[in-house]
């Protein structure tokens, strides 16, 4: 899929596969990081699976190149890295996406397979999200919330230019609009570096982009006091009111301890809330 994919294109009822990158950037990275930690913790004992011969004693480099396993040992590295790939390849082609003029569908898996739907009609929101390691890859990750119990899509993740096209363009298909025949609105003449230095800077969808009946605005003090009048907020009173009085009566100060974390938590999720 290539950056410059205009978004008529990608809504135009056909499957489209996924960034290249999304196997590493939706767990790769991490997955790769608790590898090696593992594999630098266990390597004398891994090490001993492979040669029977190895004692572990000494630097297990220097017995493997010292009784000529080097090519032995590499051919396996090779064979564990070719599995990897192959596995993270196998994962970008089976997940693909299509929009119509009534759904976005996404399939997805290898072994297990899912087909997940939202119906443009029931189509409540839709957010780009950009992490700082996408962003290095050029993609960022669409998040659509539909009306329904666990109803989200997610399609992670797409070229950052293709995001902001195909939000642009459910939202209008949403509120009954036809797709506009525009051109792509990506220059042709920016470099890679230039494409990459935008896209870390790249601010969201600008309401004027899309149709007035898209869009919601919603007051300050609305957005405070429904964000504060939930179970969230009376269970953190109740549970700061039990060890208020469990303070107050025994003087015992560990309950408070107890309860920082907790608080700390309060406030970081309040903060995502908000923002």
């Amino acid at each position: 899929m290539s950056e410059a994919t205009p978004a008529g294109r990608l809504a135009d009822g056909e499957w489209h596969r996924l960034h290249p990158a999304s196997p590493l950037l939706k767990g790769g990275i991490a997955f790769i990081a608790i590898l090696s930690i593992v594999l630098t913790n266990l390597r004398e004992r891994l090490i001993a699976i492979v040669i029977p011969q190895y004692d572990q004693q000494g630097n297990p480099v220097d017995y493997i190149v010292d009784h000529g396993f080097v090519v032995q040992v590499l051919a396996i590295v090779a064979g564990v890295l070719l599995v990897f790939v192959g596995g993270f390849y196998l994962s970008w082609r089976m997940h693909t996406f299509r929009i119509t003029d009534e759904v976005v569908e996404v399939r997805s898996g290898i072994l297990f397979r899912t087909n997940r739907k939202a119906r443009l009609d029931r189509i409540q929101g839709i957010n780009i999200v950009r992490p700082f390691f996408a962003r290095l890859f050029g993609a960022a990750k669409l998040e659509i919330s539909q009306a329904g119990h666990d109803a989200n899509l997610h399609l992670a993740y797409l070229g950052s230019n293709a995001a902001d096209e195909l939000r642009r363009e459910i939202l209008r298909l949403a509120s009954g609009t036809r797709a506009a025949s525009a051109p792509s609105t990506v220059p042709s003449g920016r470099g890679v570096l230039d494409r990459r230095m935008g896209e870390l800077l790249a601010p969201e969808l600008h309401p004027d982009e899309a149709q007035p009946e898209s869009i919601v605005k919603i007051h300050l003090g609305r957005l405070l006091g429904s964000i504060l009048l939930g179970f969230s907020t009376i269970f953190g009173l109740a549970l700061l009111a039990v060890v208020v009085i469990w303070v107050s009566t025994t003087g015992d100060l560990f309950p408070l301890l107890l309860v920082l974390p907790g608080l700390l938590g309060f406030g970081g999720y309040y903060l995502r809330r908000f923002t």
